[in-house]
């Protein structure tokens, strides 16, 4: 495999995500102040102050799940799901903008159930979660479970059925650590790591998919082989081309270190496995991958932690950073540290791309800060920005971040919090962080109260409808732009009132391919990515 040094992207000055909002994960819609304006203890960097998403006696601990756990919709709706350790059970919240947070729902309780995954359908308003569950079945002890949500109304509902079994008993392996995500045209994939064979571990990737309206027969990407494959992360970008990243290794020696690998599906074949993270060497463990896609270029990216192994093959010392690496059109670049090198690291990082093609990751940390640190990628330069801390109080222990970009690319983080001065010390926090920062596509740095962008269908394949809302009256331009930053077409412009409205849009004219939409407004600038298929 042919490694590359850092390339650089070529769509210079789009707009990306800066300052702050003052609310725990709201939606564009929501979002009414500044970091200077906002009330309470805010992070750093213009992060809103982080607030308590639940407030009960659950042990809300995801510091392990890989996949997202958080996701926002259309018209800023908001879902969280998340495992209780202590009560071996899965929940599942929903935010609206104006009303807050609904009560928490119980999806399934049963022994050793965990590992929640939730994924948004290209629709918006449909999420699919997946979760370890306890079946025994023959030789196997756990399978993967899946539940459908049509987000129609108030509440918690829009539930479809009852939870479903995705797994077979045929490999007689347990079916761990699911991840799950979607694609164009509804589609639905999930991956999970298939183990047998205790106490000499024998593994092998598992993977489903719903496609064409209905659920395709199971399969195997790789194994099963002696050794590891945790943690598997799916991603898939606009054209429907699916990727998997696990971390593994052979049969441990003393020698041996953990990597990170990747494996893509063209034209129905699964391709063979990549080493992505070899070109740092040993003593170099690489673990807990998170992969997503580039919306501008359709390519893979990946972020994971890793440790040091001593070199007596002891893992006696773990110094803990994070990495990223990404496919830059001919090879995947060698591996580049995002985090502080002199900082000890803690839990495993999350990615969400914002519409212009910048990486949004966030982590866990360990001394001194014992927060949730946050970085950007510029993709016109490749350059990371220097991490900054969200929260903001080093007497907490904070892990199991995860992050989402709402409408009007509005960042979401969640992240379990424990505090041992309390009666029930594990909780769920979050923050947003919201604006705009350089480059002639970029806005004010912040978002008023009642600005709002959307489009729907997205991906658009005939007719489509852009909903926009304005805090007050202004003179508004809606105009789409292709990834070279070149304008294709204005959706519409003139004087609007203050409140909501609907522009159509069509496909027509529009080679396959991401756009950008950018609504400007009373000085104000959203922007939001559109698919066309």
């Amino acid at each position: 495999m042919r490694m590359k040094l850092t390339t650089l992207l070529a769509f210079a000055g789009l707009f990306v995500v800066a300052l702050a909002a003052n609310a725990v994960l709201p939606s564009a819609a929501v979002v009414g102040q500044t970091a200077a304006n906002s009330g309470g203890q805010a992070g750093q960097d213009g992060w809103g102050s982080p607030v308590a998403v639940t407030n009960n006696r659950l042990e809300n601990v995801t510091w392990l799940t890989n996949g997202h756990k958080v996701v926002y919709g259309a018209g800023g709706v908001g879902h969280v799901v998340w495992y209780d350790q202590a009560g071996d059970a899965v929940y599942y919240k929903r935010f609206y903008p104006g009303s807050g947070w609904s009560k928490e729902l119980q999806l399934a309780k049963t022994a050793g159930l965990s590992y929640p995954s939730i994924a948004l359908d290209s629709d918006g308003s449909t999420i699919h979660v997946v979760w370890r569950m306890w079946k025994h079945v023959g030789t196997t002890n756990f399978h993967v479970y899946y539940w459908k949500c049509v987000v129609t109304g108030p509440g918690t509902g829009g539930w479809v059925g009852v939870a479903t079994d995705l797994c077979s008993n045929a490999s007689g392996n347990d079916h761990l650590d699911p991840s799950i995500a979607c694609g164009p045209n509804h589609q639905v994939a999930v991956s999970w790591w298939e183990r047998g064979g205790y106490p000499n571990w024998v593994s092998s990737v598992g993977f489903r998919e719903y496609a064409g309206g209905s659920w395709q027969p199971q399969a195997t990407i790789a194994g099963p082989m002696s050794g590891y494959m945790y943690c598997p992360s799916v991603a898939i970008n606009a054209n429907g081309k699916v990727f998997v990243a696990y971390y593994g290794s052979p049969w441990l020696q003393n020698r041996d270190s953990f990597h990170v690998y990747v494996s893509s599906r063209i034209g129905g074949v699964w391709q063979s496995w990549e080493n992505v993270t070899s070109s740092v060497g040993y003593p170099d463990s690489f673990i807990t991958p998170h992969i997503d896609v580039d919306p501008l270029t359709g390519d893979p990216h990946v972020v994971c932690h890793s440790y040091s192994i001593a070199v007596s093959g002891i893992d006696t010392s773990r110094f803990y950073h994070i990495y990223h690496t990404y496919y830059d059109g001919s090879g995947w670049t060698v591996p580049a540290m995002i985090s502080d090198p002199g900082v000890q690291l803690s839990t495993a990082p999350s990615m969400a791309f914002t519409s212009d093609g910048a990486a949004q990751v966030i982590w866990g940390e360990g001394a001194p800060s014992f927060g949730i640190v946050y970085s950007v990628r510029n993709p016109s330069t490749g350059a990371w920005s220097t991490p900054s801390c969200v929260t903001s109080n080093s007497s907490y222990r904070h892990s199991g971040s995860s992050i989402a970009v709402a409408p009007g690319g509005v960042l979401q983080a969640i992240w379990t919090r424990y505090d041992a001065t309390a009666r029930y010390p594990y909780q769920i926090w979050g923050s947003s962080y919201s604006g705009s920062f350089g480059g002639p596509m970029a806005g004010k740095t912040a978002t008023p109260l009642g600005l709002a962008l959307d489009v729907s269908p997205n991906p658009l394949s005939r007719e489509g409808a852009v909903n926009y809302s304005l805090p007050v009256a202004a003179n508004v331009s809606l105009k789409l732009y292709d990834i070279s930053g070149a304008m294709v077409k204005t959706v519409t412009a003139g004087q609007a009132a203050a409140g909501s409205h609907t522009a159509a849009v069509s496909r027509q004219g529009l080679a396959r391919g991401a756009y950008i939409l950018k609504l400007e407004a009373g000085g104000y600038r959203l922007t939001s990515k559109l698919v066309v298929e």
